[in-house]
């Protein structure tokens, strides 16, 4: 998906070298991550199997699916769901901007996977 202006980079393992299932458009101090299927396989494993596991250990259900990350510093606001279309529109207005989108469709999207602060009874009620 590219459009004027609009360049999505197909990005790589930083420890592997090897070329993931994920996708970034950079913006100004943060960028936006789209990944079309969490449950790919990367040499025989899944990066998501080895987390789901942990997270079944807490009660936490699997993840799965499409998932877009609005990433600044270690923070991962992850939505379940591809809103890349709705991240192109925003991503040149700022951080800001795009998690105010963020926090729009944080109740009905939000991912287990990301690091925002709800308590443990809140993620178990919306998964």
């Amino acid at each position: 998906m590219e459009k004027k202006g609009i360049k999505w980079e197909k990005i790589s393992n930083p420890l592997t070298g090897l070329e993931i299932n994920n996708y970034v458009l950079r913006g100004n101090g943060f960028y936006v991550s789209y990944n079309p299927d969490t449950q790919r396989s990367i040499m025989g494993k899944t990066l998501d199997g080895i987390l789901n596991f942990f997270h079944s250990i807490q009660g936490l259900k699997e993840g799965g699916g499409e998932e877009t990350a609005l990433v600044k510093g270690n923070n991962f606001y992850i939505l379940k769901g591809d809103f890349r279309k709705e991240y192109e529109r925003l991503v040149s207005k700022g951080f800001k901007a795009c998690y105010k989108f963020y926090l729009k469709k944080k109740k009905k999207f939000w991912s287990p996977f990301s690091t925002d602060k709800w308590n443990y009874t809140q993620r178990k009620k919306n998964l």
